[in-house]
C-alpha cells in the first residue's frame, strides 16, 4: 500500500509543479490510547513469603507534537518528529501479608496507589511521501522507527498497620519509585496542511506509535508495559 501511494504521489507531484520543499508542524495533540499492565512482587516477612500485586492504568491525555519533513526526490522525503506525553495514573494494590504467629494464614489488604506519573518522550525518524495538492494543500504519509524514553511510577513496597492479635492488617500506603528506561519502537501516520499564506498555514496529524518497555521491580522481576498509541493533533504549519 505504501509503495502504491508513493507511485501515485510521485505522479501527482510531477503534474502539480508545486515548489514545496519541506514543512514544519507544531501541534497540540491528544494520545487517545490507554494502557494497562500488572506487576507482582514477592517478599519475605515473618519467615514466610508474601506478595504484592499491582494493576496499573495509564489513561489517555494531552501531548505536544513537533515534526518536520523535507523532499529529497520528487514526492519522496525524510522527516523527524518529537512527541511528549505526561499523565498521572494509579494502581490497584492487593497484598498478602504473612501472619507473625501462624503459617499459611496470610492476611489480605487492598488499596489504591495514586500519583504514579508516566512520561513518554519519543523521537521519530520517518520516510515520507509528500504530495502537494495545488498551491495551498499538501498531504504527507510517513512511517519509520521511534526511540522512546519512558518514566513510570511503580509500587516498590506495601505499607500496612496491624494490632494484636494480628489476625487482620490494614492498608496504609505504598513506597514508590519512578525508573526511566529507553527502547525502540515504530511509528506511522499522516499529516495534512492548508496554507492561507505563502509560508504559514494550519493542519492536523494522526500517528500510531508503539514500543514495549521493560522495568525492573524491587525483587528483580521484569515489569513489561506498552508505550505510545493512537495520537492526533492540530496546529501551526510552516513551509519552505
Amino acid at each position: 500500500a505504501a509503495g502504491v501511494f508513493v507511485l501515485i504521489g510521485t505522479a501527482a507531484f510531477a503534474q502539480s509543479g508545486e515548489p514545496l520543499r519541506g514543512f514544519v508542524s507544531i501541534n497540540g495533540g491528544y494520545q487517545a490510547s490507554s494502557t494497562d499492565f500488572r506487576d507482582s512482587i514477592v517478599f519475605t516477612e515473618f519467615v514466610e513469603q508474601g506478595s504484592v500485586d499491582s494493576s496499573y492504568t495509564v489513561k489517555s491525555g494531552p501531548q505536544l507534537d513537533i515534526a518536520g519533513g523535507a523532499r529529497v526526490w520528487r514526492a519522496l522525503g525524510i522527516g523527524v518528529g518529537i512527541t511528549r506525553f505526561s499523565k498521572s495514573g494509579q494502581a490497584s494494590v492487593v497484598g498478602k501479608i504473612p501472619h507473625p504467629f501462624f503459617f499459611n494464614q496470610a492476611r489480605s489488604v487492598e488499596g489504591e496507589a495514586g500519583g504514579l506519573k508516566r512520561e513518554e518522550l519519543a523521537f521519530h525518524i520517518q520516510a515520507m511521501a509528500i504530495v502537494p495538492a495545488g498551491e495551498r494543500l499538501f498531504l504527507a504519509v510517513f512511517a519509520g522507527p521511534s526511540f522512546f524514553n519512558v518514566k513510570q511510577g511503580i509500587v516498590q513496597k506495601l505499607q500496612y498497620s496491624q494490632q494484636y492479635p494480628y489476625d487482620t492488617a490494614t492498608f496504609s500506603g505504598v513506597d514508590t519509585d519512578t525508573p526511566s528506561e529507553s527502547t525502540i519502537g515504530f511509528n506511522a501516520g499522516a499529516d495534512v496542511g492548508y496554507f492561507f499564506a505563502r509560508h504559514v498555514g494550519i493542519g492536523g496529524v494522526i500517528r500510531f506509535s508503539r514500543a514495549s518497555v521493560d522495568f525492573t521491580s524491587i525483587d528483580g522481576e521484569t515489569l513489561e508495559a506498552d508505550a505510545g498509541g493512537v495520537q492526533a493533533g492540530a496546529g501551526l504549519r510552516l513551509r519552505f
